[in-house]
Order: C-alpha cells, then sequence, then structure tokens
C-alpha cells in the first residue's frame, strides 16, 4: 500500500472509528442479563470438533488474534493452524491457557507467537505489530477478538470506568491494531471482528459500524472486513465479572448454548478464498436475527 493510500485509509478509518463512537443506542441491560444467566452454570466447553476436516485454505498465511486467552480466540487459533496457518495470538493475562493452544497449534506443525499486551493503548498495539513482523514477515488476517463486558444491570450504576474500559478494548483497541496493521495488508488481506451479543448496546453498535464503513473504505484496496455475531457463552472469564455470590451457583449444569467450535470455522470461512467477495457483512452463527427493529 502505497503512502498516500495509507493515508487516505487512515483518514477514513478515523471517520469510521467517529462515526462507530456516536451513532449509538443507549446501553441495554438485556445482554447483561443473558451473561449472568449463562455465568450461573458450570456451561460445558467445546473447543474443537475432534471430525473437523481441513482443507489447507489458509496455507502459508499468518494470522493475528486478539482475546487469546479466553475460549473463542484460542478455538479460532487451533481451526486456522488447522487449515495451514502460522499464529500470532495476543493474551492479556491467562498464560496457561494460551501456553495449551500454542503446544495445540506446534503440534499441527504450525508456528506459534504468543504476545501479552495491553492492547487498549495505541503504542502497544504498534509494538504487537512490530514482534508478529519481525517473527513472521508479513500479517495476512487480523482478528480483532478480545472484549470487555461490564457487569451492571442498571445505567444508573454503570460507572464511568467500567464504560470507558468497555469501550477502549471493544472499540478503541480495534481501531488502534486496524490501524497499525494497515500499511502491511495486501491485497486480499482481511480483518475480521468479534461482535459480542453479551456486550453493551454501544459497543455493539460501534463493532457493527466500524465494520461496515472501514469495508467500504478499504474496498479499492481489495482488504476485506467482516464481522461475526458470537455468544451468549461461558467463558473462563465471566467469573471474574461477577460477584461472590454469583459464582456460588457455579456448580449447576446446563445444555452448552453454543460452543465455540460452532462458530471459530465461521472465521475460517471469511478468512479464505471461499468468501473473497464477501465485505461489510456481519455473520450470525448463534441462530437469531441480531438486527431487530428498533422503534424511533
Amino acid at each position: 500500500m502505497t503512502n498516500d493510500s495509507h493515508d487516505k485509509v487512515k483518514k477514513t478509518l478515523s471517520n469510521s472509528l467517529l462515526n462507530s463512537l456516536f451513532h449509538v443506542n443507549d446501553v441495554t441491560t438485556e445482554a447483561i442479563k443473558e451473561q449472568k444467566h449463562f455465568a450461573a452454570h458450570n456451561i460445558k466447553v467445546n473447543h474443537f470438533t475432534k471430525d473437523y476436516k481441513a482443507e489447507n485454505r489458509l496455507i502459508n498465511k499468518v494470522v493475528l488474534i486478539t482475546g487469546g486467552d479466553c475460549g473463542l480466540g484460542r478455538s479460532i487459533a487451533f481451526y486456522f493452524a488447522k487449515e495451514g496457518a502460522d499464529v500470532v495470538l495476543v493474551y492479556f493475562n491467562d498464560k496457561e491457557d494460551v501456553l495449551l493452544i500454542k503446544n495445540k497449534i506446534q503440534q499441527l506443525g504450525k508456528k506459534c507467537l504468543l504476545l501479552r499486551s495491553n492492547i487498549e493503548k495505541p503504542k502497544f498495539c504498534s509494538k504487537v505489530l512490530e514482534k508478529a513482523l519481525l517473527k513472521f514477515k508479513k500479517i495476512d488476517i487480523l482478528v480483532n477478538n478480545a472484549s470487555e463486558e461490564p457487569a451492571q444491570e442498571d445505567l444508573e450504576k454503570l460507572s464511568a470506568k467500567q464504560l470507558e474500559k468497555s469501550f477502549k478494548t471493544n472499540i478503541l483497541a480495534m481501531f488502534y491494531l486496524t490501524q497499525s496493521a494497515l500499511p502491511y495488508l495486501k491485497k486480499n488481506s482481511c480483518v475480521i471482528n468479534t461482535y459480542r451479543l453479551n456486550d453493551t448496546a454501544a459497543t455493539k453498535e460501534a463493532v457493527v459500524n466500524f465494520t461496515r464503513t472501514t469495508a467500504e473504505n478499504l474496498m479499492d484496496s481489495h482488504i476485506r472486513v467482516n464481522a461475526i455475531a458470537w455468544g451468549p457463552v461461558f467463558t473462563s472469564l465471566a467469573p471474574s465479572t461477577f460477584s461472590k455470590e454469583k459464582d456460588e451457583i457455579l456448580d449447576h449444569e446446563t445444555e452448552n448454548f453454543e460452543a465455540f467450535n460452532e462458530s471459530a470455522p465461521c472465521y475460517v470461512y471469511l478468512a479464505c478464498e471461499d468468501a473473497a467477495h464477501i465485505s461489510g457483512h456481519i455473520l450470525s452463527p448463534h441462530g437469531e436475527n441480531i438486527f431487530k427493529e428498533r422503534e424511533i
């Protein structure tokens, strides 16, 4: 990508971010109630499908995935490696979990670079890209998967700190990483964002608008931008957002609402040549329509 093209895209990305931040709904409590419902059960989680048939659809590709210390991030990494990609896995805290998935990726004969970073800050996003490029010399696919879910039912109880944290992780980090990756993304590269149904309405709307506007802006560069609407599902990080009283009822069992192994292959589809003409779309594997009619 030329310097002029990069400056143009950088400017339009900034416009995308502003559009995302201001085209929002009021914070909804419905998604948070769903998250508490699923966190109140010991949901059986399936990360991988043993009978998944890989077809080398991502051979010689390099993917950078954020949120590698949660279930979905680890599952995405596994399926990308199954399809032939080398993986850069960015995580925030849980090194034990990312070491497990690194081992699985290496067993598949692929390379895996682990990077611990706080992607809420632009300089750390730039460093992530620098380290990834030092290792693999290129980035073909960016998966913005990290998120933060404020655990409050009432708008009055939602603190400024919680709201700021949610936007920094869910929106600003997505913007910073995409911006940092743009100079290295080439024709037929792609960006895949994660739209979490458990998140507040404001950040969900922001992800949708950022995805669609950025896809339009990058059309001439032949870089595709899509998103996956995912959840609600219980993850290893969910209990940390709830009170001790809520944690006491985690010993119940229930049916798995949405397994990671049902969603992760959708990322493979959007990343490979099968989706070469798909951009600006929100793929919804959970079986419901995420765009419900709104009253004006």
